[in-house]
């Protein structure tokens, strides 16, 4: 499978009443100096997928995610990068 198609499928579709701008991921992207093909560079991707992530229209996997906070030196709740996405469950407790 090729990276891009990896990246399509890893990526968590929103729906579209949900699409809002991230702007947190592209105020640190353009504090480094960045382009959207140097971000995808560094992190592995396409720059249409960086694009994608900063107008809102998907949001990145697990992996690109833990990527993104690498390089770019912030947590994913700085880059904006959890809205949207459900809280997973509380755990279950063991009696």
């Amino acid at each position: 499978m090729m990276a891009r198609e990896a990246d399509l499928i890893c990526n968590e579709s929103m729906s579209q009443e949900q699409f809002v701008p991230n702007e947190r991921l592209w105020q640190a992207r353009t504090r480094k100096g960045w382009s959207q093909a140097r971000l995808a560079e560094e992190v592995g991707t396409s720059f249409e997928m960086v694009s994608r992530w900063e107008r809102g229209t998907t949001v990145p996997s697990p992996y690109y995610r833990e990527r993104l906070c690498a390089v770019l030196g912030q947590s994913a709740e700085d880059l904006g990068l959890l809205r949207g996405l459900q809280e997973p469950p509380p755990p279950l407790l063991q009696v």
